[in-house]
């Protein structure tokens, strides 16, 4: 989740780690709190998780205008303890400038192969 971001007369890019920090860019007003996406996986203890899925996502504006996301995740594998797993995807989005007002969203695919 980005939060606010409040557009300016350029363009920039927000960045939300994988662990949830926000570092906004030149030109743009972020507030809120931000989080990253977190997945979590159940299995056998000892287990080993690759994990991945697509690599950025679109978000489109409830008043129209889209925004791309480039995606990063925080483990290649996952071993999975007595209690399981997990793994946060992080992203830097793309603000154009005078970027439409709205509410953006999007939907991306994670993978978790089990070896």
């Amino acid at each position: 989740q980005y939060a606010t971001v409040i557009s300016g007369a350029t363009a920039s890019t927000v960045a939300v780690s994988t662990a949830g920090v926000a570092t906004c860019g030149a030109g743009l007003t972020c507030t809120g709190t931000t989080t990253s996406a977190n997945f979590n996986i159940a299995g056998t203890s000892g287990a080993v998780v690759v994990v991945g899925g697509d690599s950025s996502v679109t978000l489109n504006g409830s008043l129209g205008g889209t925004m791309s996301s480039t995606l990063s995740y925080s483990a290649a594998t996952v071993t999975l303890g007595a209690t399981g797993g997990s793994f946060q995807v992080g992203g830097t989005l793309s603000v154009g400038a005078n970027q439409a007002s709205g509410d953006y969203s999007g939907a991306f695919n994670v993978t978790a192969n089990y070896q």
